[in-house]
């Protein structure tokens, strides 16, 4: 069986100020901890305020030297033009015509697009920067919401691992 890294990623977007959408960072490090328990390779990219706090979780269930965090300064100079040009579309009060749901927050926050625009570009970073070899997967960091589908934190309580073709046929 081949061993699957997981690579996911933290950012403040000033979430628990959105009506209707709030969710405080207290929120996604618990729902963080109902996974963390995965006993997979794992690779965080978060702001350097929140590195002890992933580690101290990882920790708890005895994951701290199979979890790599890299702390981000600032986010938005990682990828720089991608960032500036959603800014740009974003601001475009024209560009509102196009939303189909403008109350939500991916129609007016140009930060949380760009945040969630960048997932590939973690997974590909953690492989450029030898965090990562062999199978390398996604996670989000708030995955499952804290139990809204799988309610049993212990259920993550596995190494995922895969015998994957080693190429897509």
């Amino acid at each position: 069986m081949s061993e699957i890294t997981l690579v996911t990623a933290f950012f403040e977007i000033n979430r628990s100020t959105w009506v209707k959408f709030s969710r405080t960072e207290k929120t996604y490090f618990k729902h963080f901890d109902h996974w963390a328990r995965m006993k997979n390779r794992l690779v965080v990219y978060t702001m350097p305020e929140m590195v002890s706090e992933v580690l101290a979780i990882r920790r708890k269930y005895g994951l701290e030297d199979r979890t790599i965090v890299v702390p981000i300064n600032d986010v938005t100079k990682e990828v720089p033009d991608v960032y500036q040009d959603i800014k740009y579309a974003m601001e475009n009060k024209d560009s509102w015509l196009f939303h189909d749901a403008l109350a939500n927050p991916e129609s007016w926050n140009y930060r949380y697009n760009y945040i969630t625009c960048i997932k590939s570009y973690w997974v590909q970073k953690a492989v450029k920067d030898g965090f990562a070899k062999g199978t390398v997967a996604w996670i989000d960091f708030g995955f499952d919401h804290g139990g809204e589908d799988f309610p049993y934190s212990e259920d993550f309580n596995f190494l995922w691992s895969y015998d994957f073709s080693w190429r897509i046929v």
